[in-house]
């Protein structure tokens, strides 16, 4: 089941949307579909990409939020081969971009396979 987050309030930047409103979604998300674990007091869950307005961000399992200043970034078991991927790459188009990067992922990298989802935007959202 997807989780749709809040809308952003009005005057809040992007960044403190993502840190506070989103976040609290993404935990409260997780913790229902009993995808959150908790060990010693300490919240986790898994890391993701999200881009939104313009933006890249990257979730850490600790549930921060991390900004790219480089426009693209990657996680996962493919993450160093995505990287390297999409720094050789134009931008211009997000979705090839992300697909190159994957492919070659897969060429390199045994946990990446095919089919990949890239979801452009969640209905409802945002």
């Amino acid at each position: 089941m997807v989780s749709i987050p809040p809308k952003q309030k009005e005057g809040q930047s992007d960044y403190a949307y993502m840190c506070t409103d989103f976040i609290d979604a993404v935990r409260s998300a997780m913790a229902s579909g009993g995808y959150k674990e908790i060990d010693k007091g300490v919240e986790s869950g898994g890391e993701f990409l999200v881009g939104y307005k313009g933006n890249l961000y990257k979730v850490q399992s600790n549930f921060s939020v991390m900004k790219s200043i480089d426009g693209y970034d990657a996680c996962g078991c493919g993450k160093e081969f995505a990287l390297g991927s999409l720094a050789s790459l134009p931008l211009n188009n997000p979705k090839e971009a992300i697909r190159s990067a994957l492919i070659i992922s897969q060429k390199f990298a045994a946990g990446v396979r095919e089919p990949f989802t890239i979801i452009e935007q969640l209905a409802g959202c945002c």
